[in-house]
């Protein structure tokens, strides 16, 4: 029980829930973490939690979009992705798994199909 403790926090610094994997990362760490979902979950949490105080305390400004950067609030591709941006990511993943799930599963009905039939 105490190894899936230990695996659950190192995924949670890993995809940055804990801390912004900006300010913790190398670069080429950043772009694997993208690449999970956990990430994007991390950053709709801030966004979610974080809006209101973070317009109130810097406005619409620069300094704003410096903040969310630089604390993970609001993840980086070419440019931050909004609230909105987040969601379609996190929803074309959960889709492409789902997608995934079900040709994996016809494939194998397939692949039985056809043992049965020799």
């Amino acid at each position: 029980m105490q190894s899936i403790s230990v695996i659950s926090a190192a995924a949670g610094f890993l995809v940055g829930t804990y801390i912004s994997n900006r300010c913790a990362s190398p670069i080429f760490a950043q772009v694997i973490i993208k690449l999970t979902p956990g990430a994007y979950v991390s950053s709709l949490y801030r966004q979610i939690m974080m809006n209101d105080q973070t317009h109130s305390i810097f406005g619409t400004g620069h300094s704003l979009t410096v903040f969310n950067q630089q604390m993970g609030v609001q993840l980086d591709w070419t440019h931050l992705l909004d609230i909105n941006q987040t969601y379609q990511v996190i929803g074309s993943i959960f889709l492409a798994g789902i997608l995934l799930i079900f040709v994996t599963e016809l494939i194998r009905k397939s692949h039985a199909a056809v043992t049965m039939t020799n």
